[in-house]
């Protein structure tokens, strides 16, 4: 039997994400201190602007090459991926509709707020309904055929609950995780940037399950780049942190091990790609 395809519809849908991602992580990590003018809402930290919109502009390297793949093998760790921010970020809207700019502040800002709801209804629905469609199309996903080294498959699973926990913790108990993280959060801060913890954390654990090593290089420069603008962020407004708690070095430490795994998987995927010399 044939391996599975990626319906056109899916890969449309990655096309017009990837535009999309590039629209907020322009909003929040590049216009970081005017989001009471430019988003959805008001960010009080700047470090959260900056934090969430290095997610946003780490997912474009994600969405970009889903959008131009054949195979759903491909694609699987990316779509339950977006799928669980995409609703999460919906059901964070929703637990705080009051604080969005829906029917106040600057033009600029309602429209932001009306188009992001529209986006995080429409997402779930659409994506739900194509993975579903996935699943019934005839054909198989291939097993692994350049399998990932075993240090690198344990440490990226451990690597993956770990963004899981974290992220639950956010997006359950906001009020006392907030009381543990490096910065000051709000509920609403919280479970947004929950979905993206436990967004990754899913991409993670299905790619680490697949064990492909080259079917994943998207996932390794994604994990890469967004290591580098999370320290880009902490560097831009590191005085929002207290530098004084273990959280604040366990944040660092989360996202240097990511670093490191992007990166070494993107190397040893590379290598394998890379033609033998006769």
């Amino acid at each position: 039997m044939n391996e599975r395809p990626v319906l056109r519809g899916l890969s449309l849908l990655f096309y017009a994400a990837s535009v999309l991602v590039l629209i907020a992580a322009w909003q929040l990590f590049v216009l970081t201190d005017h989001t009471d003018r430019f988003f959805a809402w008001t960010i009080g930290i700047p470090l959260t602007a900056a934090v969430d919109g290095a997610f946003y502009l780490a997912a474009f390297f994600l969405l970009f090459p889903a959008a131009r793949a054949g195979m759903w093998a491909e694609v699987k760790p990316i779509s339950f991926g977006v799928l669980a921010v995409s609703t999460l970020k919906l059901v964070a809207t929703l637990l705080h509709v009051d604080l969005f700019h829906f029917s106040h502040g600057a033009a600029s800002a309602r429209f932001a707020a009306w188009g992001w709801l529209a986006v995080y209804v429409a997402v779930p629905v659409v994506l739900g309904s194509l993975i579903v469609a996935e699943l019934r199309t005839p054909g198989t996903d291939p097993p692994a055929r350049q399998a990932m080294p075993a240090a690198l498959r344990t440490i990226g699973a451990l690597l993956g609950a770990v963004l899981l926990v974290v992220g639950v913790c956010l997006l359950v108990v906001p009020s006392r995780t907030e009381a543990h993280w490096p910065w000051p959060l709000t509920d609403l801060t919280a479970q947004a940037l929950s979905a993206w913890f436990i967004g990754v954390g899913i991409v993670a654990a299905v790619a680490v399950a697949d064990g492909d090593l080259v079917r994943a290089q998207s996932v390794w420069t994604s994990a890469t780049i967004l290591a580098l603008l999370q320290g880009v962020a902490l560097l831009r407004y590191g005085d929002a942190v207290d530098w004084s708690s273990v959280a604040a070095w366990a944040y660092v430490a989360i996202f240097a091990v990511m670093g490191a795994v992007g990166a070494w998987g993107w190397i040893a995927a590379a290598a394998m790609r890379r033609p033998a010399r006769s």
